[in-house]
C-alpha cells in the first residue's frame, strides 16, 4: 500500500487526470440512469405518462448510448496512456526483480484505488445533479414540464452501481491490456525509450484496423441496400422509417472508423499532422518547432487527440445529417412536411452534452498525462536557445495543432457519413437537398481551438517557469 501511495505522490498530475475522468464518467452515467428511473416512475401517471414515455425513448435513442460508447473509448485510452507514461518506473521495478504478474497486480490495484475514490464522489454528486439537470433535459427532449420523481432506494443504488461498475470494468480492462504488453518489454529498452510508446504499429493492430475499416464500408453498404424506396405521391403522411436501417448502419460505421483510427493511431495521426501543417507553412520558428514536436508526439500518445476526434465526429456527423433532413424537407411537397421540425444546433449540442463533457474531460486528462513529456520537450528547446516568448508560443501552438488534427480527421469522416446518408435519402424519396453546415463546423473548430490552446499552455505553465537544466536533471533522476 505504501508503494502505491508513493507512486501517486511521485506522479500526481498523471493520476489526477485518470481520477478526474473516472469521476466524470461514474457520475454522468448514474445521473442519466436516475433521470430515466424518474421518468419511468411518472410513466404510470395519467397526466405525465405520455411525456414520460417520450422522454425515455428519446434519452435511450441518442444521449445515453452515445455517452456510454464515448465513455468506454475515452476511459480505455486515458488509462492506457497513464500506464505508458509510467513505463520508466515499471522498468525500474522490473530491474529490481518484480515479475510481470506483480507489475500487473500493482497497476490494477492503483486503478482500483482511483476507481473507489471516484465512486465515492459519484455516490454523493449523482442524486443532486440528476435533480438539477432533469428539467433541462426534459425541455430538450420535448417533455417540457415533466416533474422529477425520486426513484426508490434500490433503483438509485442500481443506477450508481451500474455507473461505478462500468467505470471499474473498462478502466481495469484498459489497465490489464496495457500492462500486459508493457510488463514484457525489456527493462533496459523501456528505460532507453523513457515514457514513449513504440513508434511502429504492430501487425495485429494493423490487421484489426483494416478489419474495422472494411467493416465500416460493409455497414454503410448494408444500410444503403436495406433502404426502401417510398413513392411520395402514394403516402398521406411523411415518415422517415425507411431511413432507420441506414441511420443505425451509419452509427455503426462511425464507431468502426473511430476504432480503426484508434488501432492505427500513431501512424494515422502523425501522417495527418505532417500533411496539413505542410499546407500551412507559417513563417515562424515557434510554429515549425511545434509542428515537428506535434508529429513526433502523435506517434507516442493518442490519448489527447483520439477522444477529440470521436467527439468532433459525433457532433459534425449529427449536424450534417440534420442539415440534410432540413434541406430535403424544403424540396418536398408542403402538404407532407407540415408539422415536421428538425433539431437546431443548440438542441443538438444539448443532447450530445454528456458525451461532449466526457470527451473534453478525456482531452484534459490526456494533456495532464503528457505534461511531463511536453515540459521536457520545452526544456530541451530552451537549452537550444529559444526565448521564453517562443516557448509560450510553442506550448500554445501544441493545442492548436491538436485541435486542427482532430478537426481534419473528423471533417473527412463526417463528410463521408453525410454523403452516404444523402445517397440513402435520395434512394428512399427520389430527391434530396444536400447541404453541409459549414458555419456550425467552423464555430466548433474555433471554440475548440481556443479552449485547447489555453489548456495546452496552462498545463505546462509551471514547466516554463522552471530552470531547463533543473527540469532535465529531475526528469533523468539526478
Amino acid at each position: 500500500m505504501r508503494g502505491l501511495l508513493r507512486d501517486f505522490k511521485d506522479a500526481p498530475v498523471v493520476w489526477s487526470g485518470v481520477f478526474l475522468l473516472l469521476t466524470v464518467v461514474q457520475t454522468l452515467i448514474p445521473v442519466m440512469r436516475l433521470m430515466l428511473s424518474s421518468a419511468a416512475v411518472m410513466q404510470g401517471n395519467a397526466v405525465w405518462g405520455e411525456k414520460a414515455g417520450w422522454f425515455i425513448s428519446s434519452m435511450r435513442g441518442l444521449p445515453y448510448p452515445t455517452t456510454l460508447m464515448v465513455s468506454v473509448l475515452v476511459v480505455m485510452m486515458v488509462v492506457s496512456a497513464a500506464i505508458n507514461q509510467r513505463r520508466r518506473d515499471l522498468a525500474l521495478l522490473s530491474m529490481q526483480g518484480a515479475t510481470p504478474l506483480q507489475l500487473t497486480l500493482r497497476t490494477c490495484a492503483q486503478v482500483f484505488l482511483l476507481d473507489v475514490a471516484s465512486s465515492v464522489f459519484s455516490l454523493v454528486l449523482a442524486p443532486t445533479l440528476a435533480h438539477w439537470l432533469f428539467p433541462f433535459f426534459a425541455t430538450q427532449l420535448e417533455a417540457e414540464g415533466l416533474p422529477y420523481a425520486d426513484a426508490a432506494m434500490p433503483q438509485q443504488l442500481s443506477a450508481w452501481t451500474y455507473g461505478a461498475g462500468l467505470g471499474f470494468t473498462v478502466a481495469m480492462l484498459g489497465a490489464f491490456l496495457t500492462i500486459r504488453t508493457v510488463s514484457h518489454i525489456s527493462p533496459v529498452e523501456a528505460l532507453r525509450e523513457a515514457s514513449g510508446t513504440p513508434k511502429a504499429v504492430g501487425v495485429p493492430r494493423r490487421v484489426f484496423a483494416i478489419i474495422a475499416f472494411v467493416g465500416a464500408i460493409i455497414a454503410t453498404s448494408c444500410g444503403l441496400l436495406l433502404t426502401k424506396h417510398v413513392v411520395l405521391g402514394q403516402v398521406k403522411s411523411l415518415s422517415f422509417a425507411a431511413l432507420t436501417p441506414l441511420f443505425y448502419c451509419c452509427v455503426l460505421a462511425a464507431v468502426l472508423v473511430v476504432a480503426a483510427i484508434c488501432l492505427a493511431g500513431p501512424a494515422v495521426l502523425a501522417k495527418t499532422v505532417q500533411i496539413w501543417t505542410a499546407l500551412l507553412p507559417l513563417p515562424s520558428a515557434s510554429w515549425r518547432i511545434a509542428c515537428r514536436q506535434g508529429a513526433a508526439r502523435a506517434r507516442r500518445s493518442t490519448a489527447t487527440v483520439m477522444p477529440l476526434v470521436a467527439g468532433m465526429m459525433l457532433v459534425m456527423s449529427y449536424t450534417g445529417i440534420t442539415q440534410i433532413f432540413r434541406a430535403t424537407l424544403r424540396v418536398m411537397p408542403n402538404d407532407l412536411t407540415a408539422g415536421w421540425a428538425v433539431p437546431g444546433f443548440v438542441r443538438i449540442l444539448a443532447l450530445l452534452g454528456p458525451a461532449l463533457l466526457v470527451v473534453l474531460t478525456g482531452v484534459l486528462a490526456g494533456y495532464l498525462i503528457s505534461t511531463h513529456g511536453r515540459g521536457l520537450d520545452l526544456a530541451l528547446v530552451s537549452i537550444a536557445g529559444a526565448t521564453p516568448r517562443q516557448l509560450s508560443l510553442i506550448a500554445a501552438f501544441d493545442g492548436l495543432i491538436t485541435a486542427m488534427t482532430a478537426a481534419v480527421l473528423a471533417f473527412v469522416m463526417s463528410v463521408l457519413m453525410t454523403a452516404v446518408f444523402a445517397a440513402g435519402m435520395y434512394k428512399a424519396f427520389g430527391l434530396v437537398g444536400f447541404a453541409i453546415p459549414w458555419q456550425q463546423w467552423l464555430l466548433i473548430l474555433m471554440v475548440l481551438a481556443v479552449v485547447l490552446t489555453g489548456i495546452s499552455w496552462c498545463t505546462v505553465r509551471q514547466s516554463l517557469k522552471a530552470s531547463p537544466a533543473a527540469y532535465i536533471a529531475r526528469y533523468s533522476g539526478e
